[in-house]
């Protein structure tokens, strides 16, 4: 179960430098590839070994499908509407992990697990030629990368008809940052501070979305909750999370980023230690679940556009990939840190005001980033010129 969430830590760090190098399209198809072969090939596993490995590689592919793909949304959408348009899809992937578990609950019984991973490796495997063919490239990354403007002007055409002309040129602004590698632009000295900033309060924000959506079950009933009651809140505090994601994106797409996430940190470790008092009320409770959902997770999902913002072009994808990979490992961390507070005896309020610590650690991040002198790139957009 664990491996596949320890291939995606490497998947998104190498997908990154790749796809600046050869294009989002590309590498998005391989890795979805990638991705739908290993899971289809894992159901036919001889024995747990090579269901580990095969797991492993899966996710791989699935660490590097999610950056690339929100750095592509990203250049596609109008800065107007980046966040917002950026955060449906990530909602995507949201709805396509809760789908996809009541799927396999569903079919396992029937199945059992080897078609759960039939299923799971032939729906990715019958998209693979859908976007080869109908997925254009980036026109932002088409134009830094010097490519002809017959094939600029054919992505341009597809999201703005009429606005080019056989004698139209493009081109966008680069960035002034000088280094051998896109890793060298991320870690550059303009964007070093900027960028550790995103590590760390991505690295928070996983910590505690995992934290609360593997464990609050568990939490629930050991406080003397049914098995349904802490089913349904913890299905409200995940409802939460998926509405705040666009609520966020609206909303960051119209005020400063790094006012408005730590705002909604702050608020959300409040929420948590108002839901660490227990109240009485199922239904008071279930609105302080649902109010925690709302600024927590969608916070951190929140960072996506921020990031793809702050990085130019020839490093936009290495930037939000490293980001991704960086931050699982602070997903990773939750299973074994909430696994260690239940079996030290943690109560159900000292682990919901414990996570008060990261949910600081990741407002003062994103807070500090707002406020270094690291210059912002310029707006990129891809301009015709006649």
């Amino acid at each position: 179960m664990s491996a596949s969430l320890v291939g995606m830590v490497p998947g998104a760090m190498i997908a990154g430098p790749v796809a600046d190098r050869i294009g989002r399209k590309s590498i998005m198809v391989v890795a979805v590839g990638i991705f739908g072969a290993s899971t289809l090939m894992g159901a036919f596993a001889a024995n747990i070994t090579w269901l580990v490995l095969l797991r492993l590689l899966a996710g791989i592919g699935l660490g590097a499908t999610v950056p690339i793909t929100i750095t592509l949304v990203s250049e596609y959408a109008p800065e107007r509407k980046r966040s917002l348009l950026a955060n449906i899809v990530f909602c995507g992937f949201m709805i396509g992990a809760s789908g996809g578990g009541m799927t396999a609950a569903a079919m396992i019984t029937g199945f059992g697990w080897r078609g759960v991973l039939v299923v799971g490796g032939l729906l990715p495997l019958a998209i693979v030629p859908v976007l080869w063919w109908k997925m254009p490239e980036s026109a932002q990354f088409l134009t830094v990368r010097g490519a002809p403007s017959s094939r600029i002007r054919r992505v341009v055409e597809l999201v703005a008809p009429g606005s080019t002309d056989e004698y139209s040129t493009f081109r966008t602004m680069k960035s002034d940052v000088k280094a051998a590698n896109t890793i060298g632009v991320i870690l550059s000295s303009q964007l070093r501070f900027g960028t550790l900033m995103l590590w760390i309060s991505y690295a928070m924000g996983l910590f505690i979305s995992f934290m609360l959506g593997n464990w609050l079950p568990t939490l629930f009933r050991d406080e003397g909750f049914s098995v349904q009651q802490a089913a349904l809140l913890t299905s409200i505090y995940q409802l939460g999370g998926a509405v705040g994601t666009l609520i966020l994106g609206w909303i960051i797409d119209r005020w400063n980023p790094h006012r408005v996430l730590p705002l909604s940190f702050i608020l959300g470790g409040i929420l948590l230690v108002a839901v660490s008092t227990k109240p009485e009320s199922l239904p008071f409770l279930g609105l302080l679940t649902c109010a925690v959902g709302l600024c927590l997770p969608s916070a951190a999902i929140a960072l996506n556009p921020v990031a793809v913002s702050f990085y130019p072009t020839e490093a936009r994808a290495t930037g939000a990939s490293w980001m991704h990979g960086m931050g699982r490992l602070g997903g990773i961390m939750s299973a074994f840190v909430g696994a260690q507070m239940l079996g030290a005896g943690w109560t159900f309020s000292e682990v919901l005001i414990a996570l008060t610590i990261p949910v600081a650690i990741a407002a003062i991040a994103i807070f500090f980033k707002g406020l270094s002198q690291t210059p912002r790139p310029a707006r990129n957009s891809v301009r015709p010129s006649q």
